[in-house]
C-alpha cells in the first residue's frame, strides 16, 4: 500500500464516520456544514489517490506537444499550432478525465469513469 492510498483511505474513513455517525445527529446549518466537510474529504481523497496520475498526465501532454511548459502548450493551442494533433488530443483527454474525476466524478460518463478507475487500479498494482 502506498502512502497516497493510505491517506486517501484515512479520508474515506473520516468521511464515512462523519456521514454515518455524526451528521445524523445534527440539524440545520451544522448538518449542512458536516456535508461540506464530507465533500471536502472526498475531493481530497481523490486528489491523493490520483496525484501521481495527474502528474504523469500533465507530463504526457507536454511530451506529446513537445512543449517546455503548460504555458507554452496553452499558447500553441491558442495559436492553432496543435489543431488535429491526435496524440496531444488523447493526452489532453486523459488529463481532463483525471481532473474531472478529482472534483466531480459524477460528471463523467460511465465509460469515462471506467477509464479512470482502470488507470487508478493500474497504478496501485
Amino acid at each position: 500500500m502506498t502512502g497516497q492510498t493510505f491517506g486517501a483511505d484515512l479520508l474515506a474513513i473520516a468521511r464515512k464516520t462523519l456521514q454515518e455517525e455524526i451528521a445524523p445527529q445534527l440539524s440545520g446549518d451544522q448538518r449542512y456544514q458536516a456535508a461540506m466537510v464530507a465533500n471536502a474529504c472526498a475531493i481530497a481523497g481523490r486528489e491523493l489517490e490520483t496525484q501521481a496520475l495527474a502528474r504523469e498526465a500533465e507530463a504526457g501532454c507536454l511530451e506529446a506537444a513537445q512543449a517546455p511548459s503548460p504555458a507554452a502548450l496553452c499558447a500553441a493551442i491558442r495559436a492553432g499550432a496543435r489543431d488535429a494533433d491526435a496524440p496531444l488530443h488523447a493526452a489532453l483527454l486523459r488529463h481532463s478525465l483525471i481532473a474531472t474525476y478529482r472534483t466531480r466524478p459524477g460528471a463523467l460518463r460511465p465509460t469515462e469513469r471506467q477509464q479512470v478507475d482502470a488507470l487508478i487500479k493500474d497504478q496501485t498494482t
